[in-house]
């Protein structure tokens, strides 16, 4: 027997009624509990995406900025390098 058509059904007098309305209202909490954790795990999931993407995007940004002041940094010692040994050079 389902547990609605238990809930449902009139009880004969003994206080059948009573158990089969408790025992709906345990799988009921059962089955909420457990959309719950369903909901609750898929819920973490995105958010914990979410958050790698971003902390991803910050990590491409962090380096590009990095590799950009090391190209100045190059593009500046190879400029002193051209000043120091072009005199060298064209003698």
């Amino acid at each position: 027997m389902s547990a609605a058509k238990r809930f449902l059904s009139v009880g004969d007098g003994d206080g059948g009624t009573i158990d089969s309305s408790r025992e709906v209202i345990m799988e009921l909490s059962h089955v909420v509990t457990l959309a719950t954790l369903v909901v609750a795990v898929f819920s973490s999931s995105y958010l914990n995406q979410r958050a790698l993407e971003r902390q991803m995007e910050s990590f491409r940004n962090e380096t590009g900025q990095r590799l950009a002041g090391i190209e100045q940094r190059l593009d500046k010692i190879e400029r002193q390098l051209e000043q120091v040994f072009k005199p060298v050079l064209q003698h």
